[in-house]
């Protein structure tokens, strides 16, 4: 059993490399990657750089997949050839070069590891390493058998010791067996204790979490009843405290490379607007769990973004003016590492009330936000000073007044 705890308070962020750079290569990427790390990220997460399938049959595409238009067979998610780096993005030699300088700038990274599917043209060379399709119309991995486990454990490896990867996103993690999770991080351990693993789902079983194989698990319902509400109003406010909390350590992000593909040209930040997206970055430095960016959300991007894209299609708009969104992420970061409480305390006490979520950090910090139509008045907790907040909010004597998307937290004070 190993249940350290390798994630204190740093802030995770998804570079999907299409839309990263107008190139969309693993060069180009490093070559910004200073300004990545000048945000104040500690962990890279890169979307699959393993070969993938180029077989033109849409009868072997997922419906998402025809549906964007875009006539690409070359699914990231869906890979012919896991023991190879894409030529779309680049080499081996790339890679390795893109992670010293990630390690360099004081970043890990994270691969991405598609594990529970893969495309038809894999079994060209593995036939008997599918049981069935999935959902997706993908061959689904046998793993009840050991040349299947034995396979993908030695592609963790060559991430993990050849490329010096830090750790992994697990595409679909909880519809592969736990047990393979397990023994795989186990073995890697013994050579890198601190190997981050980060499951796409939710634990499986009552006693995963002692048995300390994910580090930081997915949370869709909170992101999901937030873009509900922030694109409709505020109708479901209420409905915002369930998903709020888990029995487990869980990312917080309200955009990933899902969120954008299928939001196609209606992308959050165009629905809601920079102060709405302040406010969701605010609650999820603010909440427990680990920070999530979604790579362009430091620009203000509001391009389209598809998984299914073609090269050079879709790319990130850096064109805005977008220094006050850096500095505002600079910022939340910056608080997160440094105010043990953001990361080390339960979430208690949570309600709405007037539409205004409110919510403290083991009764240390106090955290307020409008989710409303209508500005609202907040009381500033008894013995407690303003620790951040939004720049539309009116603080006075012993009230901030907060319009729509305003928000506050509050830290109180150590007792002498």
């Amino acid at each position: 059993m190993n249940c350290k705890r390798r994630i204190n308070g740093e802030t995770l962020y998804q570079l999907f490399l299409r839309p990263f750079t107008p190139e969309g290569t693993i060069a180009a990427a490093e070559k910004r990657l200073p300004e990545v790390a000048d945000l104040g990220v500690k962990i890279l997460y890169l979307c699959p750089v393993a070969v993938a399938d180029d077989d033109m049959d849409q009868e072997n595409w997922s419906p998402r997949q025809i549906a964007s238009g875009c006539n690409n067979p070359r699914n990231p998610y869906r890979i012919s050839d896991y023991t190879k780096i894409d030529p779309e993005y680049g080499t081996e030699n790339d890679m390795r070069s893109f992670i010293r300088t990630a390690h360099s700038l004081g970043m890990k990274v994270l691969l991405d590891l598609v594990y529970c599917h893969a495309g038809p043209s894999f079994l060209k060379d593995h036939p008997g390493f599918a049981k069935g399709l999935t959902e997706y119309r993908f061959p689904e991995l046998d793993f009840s058998n050991p040349a299947v486990c034995e396979y993908l454990r030695d592609n963790m490896r060559f991430y993990a010791f050849e490329l010096d990867a830090d750790g992994f996103r697990c595409d679909m993690g909880d519809k592969v067996p736990l047990d393979f999770w397990q023994s795989a991080a186990e073995e890697l351990r013994k050579i890198k204790p601190d190997l981050i693993m980060f499951c796409e789902g939710v634990p499986q079983r009552d006693d995963e979490l002692e048995l300390g194989v994910f580090d930081l698990y997915y949370n869709w319902s909170w992101s999901q009843i937030r873009h509900e509400i922030l694109r409709t109003g505020a109708e479901k406010v209420s409905a915002i405290t369930g998903p709020m909390l888990t029995s487990y350590p869980c990312a917080r992000y309200f955009e990933n490379h899902d969120f954008a593909n299928d939001c196609y040209e209606s992308r959050i930040e165009k629905v809601i607007g920079a102060e709405g997206i302040e406010a969701l970055l605010f609650m999820d430095f603010m909440l427990d769990g680990v920070p999530f960016l979604y790579n362009g959300v430091e620009f203000c991007d509001t391009a389209r973004h598809s998984i299914f894209a073609n090269p050079r299609e879709f790319s990130i708009d850096r064109s805005n003016n977008a220094a006050e969104r850096r500095n505002f992420i600079k910022t939340l970061t910056q608080l997160r590492l440094k105010t043990p409480e953001l990361y080390q305390e339960s979430v208690d006490a949570i309600s709405v009330e007037n539409d205004v979520l409110c919510f403290n950090r083991g009764g240390k910090i106090f955290c307020f936000v409008n989710l409303g139509q209508e500005k609202q008045e907040i009381i500033t907790p008894a013995g407690a000073d303003v620790f951040f907040q939004s720049k539309n909010a009116q603080q006075l004597e012993n009230k901030v007044i907060l319009p729509k998307f305003g928000f506050a937290a509050f830290q109180r004070k150590e007792k002498e």
